[in-house]
């Protein structure tokens, strides 16, 4: 699977895309870590507000706005 760049023609489907699938899981994996250490909810809550707005941004956006595997890795 080649690793795309911002000047690559070709775009693979997410569920076709073994780079984007492990950023995924590599996120959740920390930021599961970081609810789960926690002693505080509303503090991990209040600091995690722009993430859950960024995500959102990300999802929605995601078939309009696709970005290279590279800029993913860099974000």
């Amino acid at each position: 699977m080649p690793f795309t760049l911002a000047i690559s023609k070709a775009r693979t489907p997410l569920t076709k895309n073994p780079w984007l699938i492990a950023f995924i899981l590599i996120f959740l994996a920390v930021w599961a870590n970081s609810f789960i250490g926690t002693t505080d909810l509303n503090n991990w809550l209040l600091e995690n507000t722009l993430v859950f707005l960024f995500l959102f941004f990300m999802i929605y956006s995601y078939r309009k706005h696709q970005m290279s595997d590279l800029s993913y890795l860099l974000i």
